[in-house]
């Protein structure tokens, strides 16, 4: 959707200008400063969007204020009377949408956007979200089908061809998914992504397919866990799957980074909450969710048990590990101190850390006191980007605490380490844990 007029923006040859030497300015200044100059830049286009944008223009601009604020509602109403004023356009039914799914009402976020296409609405994002609330929301041949459609289909936009394809490798699917990331390796914003998911693809494919489990590759509210029994093993690992349901890369992937016999149960929160608050295999409760692990441990026979999770869920991993008296947590890019001052500084996500607050306050909480006087997890291992402000505050933050591992990963500066660790080929999960054993 192209920019409203009704707001200020900067000159078209400003912008320009400023757009060319984003990359000079992250090389010159380093890449915390860029990003200091860039949000300075906002700030003054949010000091002129406030005092000259009118009428529909304002209220979008205060819904989209409010969300950076963390004010879910406040956004939600702001965009709900824009979509009354403006039925017909795309653009406050997928903010709505987002809204819902944000708050793990993924039938309700579906719903809106139906309901809008109904009434004549029409955009590449609104269609894309239908499509991909289908899938997430249900299980069904015709989604694969379809799938497949759009990687063949000449005319498939770049990004419904991306998640069609990682949506296929999560089925299984490699040649058709390969056939669509390969379309995609020189994208501007997407080629990144595409050779990091084909890297995907070509862990799953050197896995032997006699010891290849048939595991969802993206849990979502329709498969909302997976376990693989392997008798005789004494190793289980747990994975806190993030809230999109994938680990960087699919589950299944995932899996095959594992050595081989060993046992593995994963996880997803459909309330988008980190399994903080329960899962959705368990119910709710995070009590519930240790209680029903601590029972499949004992089922299983295992005594070596590792948490797994990526970015918030890497917290959720920490925090098990340390109720499940695990041997071992591997956590990517997780923050480790989520006391409300201190995710202020991060910045990331308002609206999810005002929800934690409310939902499940007892969270906020600054875990390197409990990593220093812990009895368990004698190895931890934390892998971020050295380029990521946030991700290295965290990660640094229980540095020197007996027994924890940093990883930096060198030049990233994006939130998702394990797909790049994937990439790079550099990624060899428990390696670490089967020395010391």
């Amino acid at each position: 959707m192209k920019d409203d007029p009704r707001l200020w923006r900067w000159p078209s040859g400003v912008s320009a200008a400023l757009s060319d030497t984003k990359e000079f300015s992250r090389k010159l200044l380093g890449s915390d400063l860029s990003r200091q100059v860039g949000h300075a830049r906002k700030a003054i286009e949010d000091g002129l969007n406030a005092a000259f944008s009118t009428g529909i223009a304002r209220r979008a601009w205060l819904a989209d204020k409010a969300w950076a604020r963390g004010d879910m509602e406040a956004a939600r109403k702001l965009w709900q009377s824009l979509s009354d004023d403006e039925p017909y356009n795309p653009r406050w039914s997928v903010q709505l949408s987002r809204v819902a799914r944000e708050s793990g009402d993924h039938h309700l976020a579906e719903q809106i956007l139906l309901d809008a296409r109904e009434r004549g609405a029409s955009s590449e994002e609104l269609e894309s979200g239908i499509v991909y609330l289908q899938r997430w929301n249900r299980r069904s041949n015709a989604a694969v089908d379809d799938a497949i459609a759009t990687v063949s289909s000449p005319d498939a936009s770049p990004f419904s061809v991306f998640f069609a394809s990682v949506y296929l490798s999560s089925e299984g699917l490699l040649g058709p998914a390969r056939a669509g990331l390969k379309r995609l390796i020189d994208h501007r914003r997407l080629g990144h992504g595409a050779r990091a998911q084909l890297a995907a693809l070509d862990v799953l494919e050197k896995t032997d397919a006699g010891r290849r489990p048939n595991i969802p590759g993206w849990l979502s509210p329709a498969r909302n866990s997976a376990v693989v029994r392997s008798p005789g093993s004494d190793t289980v690992v747990i994975g806190f799957a993030p809230p999109g349901g994938l680990f960087g890369v699919p589950v299944n992937v995932l899996h095959a980074l594992l050595p081989p016999d060993v046992n593995a149960i994963y996880l997803y929160d459909s309330r988008q909450l980190n399994h903080l608050a329960g899962t959705d295999r368990f119910g709710p409760g995070y009590g519930a969710m240790i209680a029903g692990l601590r029972e499949m441990i004992d089922d299983m026979g295992a005594t070596n048990v590792i948490t797994v999770g990526a970015s918030a869920s890497g917290f959720t991993a920490l925090c098990a590990g340390l109720d499940l008296n695990a041997q071992g947590v591997i956590a990517f890019s997780p923050p480790t101190n989520t006391i409300q001052s201190n995710m202020e500084k991060d910045g990331r996500f308002p609206h999810i850390l005002l929800r934690s607050l409310r939902e499940i306050p007892e969270f906020s909480k600054d875990l390197r006191p409990e990593l220093e006087s812990r009895q368990s997890c004698e190895r931890i291992e934390i892998y971020y980007g050295d380029d990521h402000p946030q991700d290295r505050m965290h990660a640094e933050h229980v540095a020197g605490v007996r027994g924890i591992n940093l990883f930096p990963v060198e030049g990233l500066g994006r939130h998702d380490s394990v797909s790049e660790l994937v990439l790079r080929g550099k990624l060899d999960l428990l390696e670490g844990f089967n020395r010391r054993r």
